[in-house]
């Protein structure tokens, strides 16, 4: 599954029938791909390097961060391997 916020709105109000009152800020892909990028595209044009982890993981409220040892290293774990061979 894929998150999409870099699209075209009318477009996508026309092609789904979206009322123009409704503002889609985007969608999800679902369904297999052919390939994976070498990096995210938007880290590729220049837009951000990928975040570390642990400042994007909040536990039960915002600030909380670090309290899950055990969970954030097997997401590092997990990260580090798929970049093995593919980007998360």
């Amino acid at each position: 599954m894929g998150w999409v916020s870099i699209f075209d709105n009318g477009a996508v109000q026309r092609i789904l029938n979206i009322p123009k009152r409704i503002v889609p800020i985007a969608y999800l892909c679902v369904g297999k791909v052919s390939g994976y990028h070498r990096r995210p595209e938007l880290e590729a044009a220049g837009w951000r390097e990928r975040l570390p982890l642990d400042t994007l993981i909040h536990f039960d409220s915002w600030g909380r961060q670090g309290v899950e040892g055990e969970l954030l290293a097997q997401l590092r774990d997990d990260q580090r391997a798929a970049q093995g061979g593919r980007l998360m």
